[in-house]
């Protein structure tokens, strides 16, 4: 037998090891690896057992050990296995995620810095103003989306982000979303009030 941790058994060190078990009594053998109590073997002597067979039930114990042992470190790899598969799955789900939250933002850019450039001249003072504000304010979303995808990286290789905490107004964050997205519900108006959000 191949023994998990490579300690092949010892029968001449048995501590207190019988020599004999008469019919009905119970042998009980410690099953333990590298230290650690796996289990116990209970065999109830159906006829006298003497010292070799007593040997044999303490190798048989310690291949019982092994199969254990290995039973245990298998599932403990296979369930390693599954988190890993799970981590890459959510890995995936998160970078597809991550990818269109940063187009949409670059497409906003894109589409306000297109007609600045293209209507410049045939544009108002305040209209192109607004163009403007809002192409800042939409790269400013976009920065702190790029910071947020730093701070999940430097989280999963073991680093603490560089940020404090902060509280998060969700009623001006979600205004400033429709502000930067008009068309995200064009049916529905939506009034924020600073400091009662």
């Amino acid at each position: 037998p191949i023994f998990v941790l490579g300690i092949a058994p010892d029968l001449s060190e048995r501590p207190q090891e019988r020599q004999e078990v008469a019919p009905g009594q119970t042998l009980a053998v410690v099953l333990s690896r590298g230290g650690r109590i796996v289990s116990t073997l209970r065999v109830t002597a159906g006829r006298r057992l003497g010292r070799e067979d007593i040997h044999t039930i303490m190798a048989a114990g310690d291949v019982l050990t092994s199969a254990l042992t290995n039973a245990e470190i298998f599932s403990q790899q296979a369930e390693l296995i599954t988190r890993m598969r799970t981590v890459d799955e959510l890995k995936t789900v998160f970078l597809a995620t991550a990818s269109h939250e940063l187009r949409t933002p670059v497409v906003a850019i894109a589409g306000y810095a297109n007609l600045l450039h293209s209507s410049w001249d045939a544009l108002e003072a305040d209209a192109a103003r607004g163009y403007a504000e809002r192409v800042d304010s939409i790269a400013q979303r976009l920065n702190r989306l790029v910071e947020d995808i730093l701070d999940f990286s430097r989280l999963q290789s073991g680093n603490s982000p560089d940020t404090g905490a902060t509280l998060l107004d969700l009623a001006e964050t979600v205004g400033q979303m429709l502000d930067d997205q008009p068309d995200l519900a064009p049916e529905h108006t939506v009034h924020y009030l600073p400091g009662q959000g």
